[in-house]
């Protein structure tokens, strides 16, 4: 093609292009040849050797059982040269004399018990544990007592490091002296370490539920909110022994000679203890301790006690009852029950032993015949244990929480809610 433009010529060249796309076939494309491998394919991995068998876990720390005041001094002396860990086990209703504080330093000891507990006497001359140098302690069923820290502590000093477990135990009677004390019962100061507490009690907001004189007047009983039964020199109020039962003591009385103690409590349990060293002497569970036991008291012969219990354990005020029980007091077994629609809280035998009084929540007074059960229902059945009988009763308006015979028998006394005082003629 040529185009003229003036006296310029320009000449443009059509150049034949071939088409973008054909419809004729590509040639096929030959596969290339396969890689090969640039290092020869790693040998299989030889099996994992087996695991070399796990460890047995370390013996237990020797246990000993130590039965005396001295034993307990000889066997901490002997383990107290050099870290070492110990369990002791101590006899329950026992008190162990300690000379001076036990020093609880780079050692790991436990001190176990069980029932009523064991005890650990500082006797007052200094507090009853000092745990330090990484030493741990642990208690269980072990109550300390008489403990006087010097500043802080009466009970336990823990410092330096030292740990401290305690379960079921109770610290009674311990303080602190000084200027500036404080802490009676545990102290813990300029350590990283650890107090652990597990139904422990302190008596520092102690009550005293209930006291008894001898009969020949030169001792007291008292049993306690903590669990706690003490006997007491009754002209100087010097504590001569303890026991603890770890639970509130409803009761404690003394047999006429002063030779036993039978405390009540609010586990349902009934002991009877020696009267000079309150050692164990018999236990028995009421109604499998689904009652309190808010009563107890000698026969004046020493044979019998009796018994009564709350068996809505202070909480069912729409249909309280109980029961009045007679037991044998040497193997604390059930010589005769009765039911009452009431919680008992108090019973007592007379003089001569032949009767027995009781009073409850539902306000009345009740007489019973203390020597000749029902033991049949009148056709020849036998109860499973005789039924004491009623003698006399009487009703009042309000709860009674205490009540006794007289000397020779004749009168009777109650003490009532809101202050009220009855006295009551026996025979009527």
């Amino acid at each position: 093609m040529k185009l003229h433009f003036g006296s310029s010529l320009l000449v443009f060249t059509l150049a034949k292009f071939s088409p973008v796309h054909s419809s004729a076939p590509n040639p096929p494309v030959p596969p290339s040849p396969p890689t090969p491998p640039s290092t020869p394919p790693s040998p299989p991995s030889p099996p994992a050797p087996p695991a070399p068998p796990a460890r047995p876990p370390p013996p237990p720390p020797p246990s000993i059982d130590v039965g005396t005041s001295a034993e307990l001094h000889q066997v901490l002396s002997n383990i107290s040269k050099g870290f070492s860990s110990r369990v002791l086990n101590l006899f329950a209703g026992k008190s162990y004399a300690l000379e001076g504080s036990l020093l609880v330093h780079n050692m790991d000891l436990t001190l176990q018990s069980e029932g009523v507990g064991a005890i650990l006497d500082a006797q007052g001359a200094s507090r009853c544990v000092d745990i330090a140098h990484g030493g741990r302690l642990r208690l269980d069923h072990v109550h300390l007592a008489n403990g006087i820290g010097k500043e802080s502590g009466g009970g336990v000093l823990v410092r330096g490091g030292g740990k401290l477990n305690m379960a079921h135990s109770v610290i009674h009677d311990c303080v602190a002296s000084g200027p500036a004390s404080s802490g009676g019962g545990i102290a813990a100061v300029h350590t990283s370490g650890l107090v652990q507490l597990i139904s422990t009690q302190s008596d520092g907001d102690d009550a005293i539920l209930s006291t008894a004189f001898s009969h020949d007047g030169t001792h007291i009983v008292s049993g306690s909110r903590s669990g706690a039964i003490t006997l007491w020199h009754a002209a100087s109020l010097t504590k001569l022994a303890s026991a603890y039962v770890g639970d509130w003591v409803y009761s404690v009385a003394f047999n006429s000679n002063g030779t036993q103690v039978v405390s009540g409590d609010r586990s349902g349990a009934i002991k009877v203890w020696n009267g000079a060293s309150l050692d164990e002497v018999a236990s028995a569970t009421i109604d499998f301790g689904n009652v309190w036991v808010t009563s107890v008291g000698f026969s004046p012969d020493g044979t019998k006690v009796a018994v009564g219990t709350d068996g809505c354990k202070g909480w069912c005020n729409q249909n309280p009852h109980g029961h009045v029980k007679v037991l044998d007091a040497g193997l604390l077994s059930e010589l005769a029950s009765s039911y009452v629609s009431g919680s008992v809280q108090s019973v007592a035998f007379s003089s001569d032993g032949t009767q027995l009084v009781s009073g409850d929540s539902k306000g009345s007074v009740k007489v019973w015949d203390a020597v000749y059960y029902k033991v049949d229902r009148g056709d020849g059945t036998p109860f499973v244990i005789p039924l004491l009988t009623q003698l006399r009763s009487a009703t009042t308006v309000s709860w009674v929480y205490s009540v006794a015979f007289s000397s020779d028998g004749t009168k009777l006394v109650s003490g009532h809610l809101h202050g009220l005082i009855k006295v009551w003629d026996a025979a009527s």
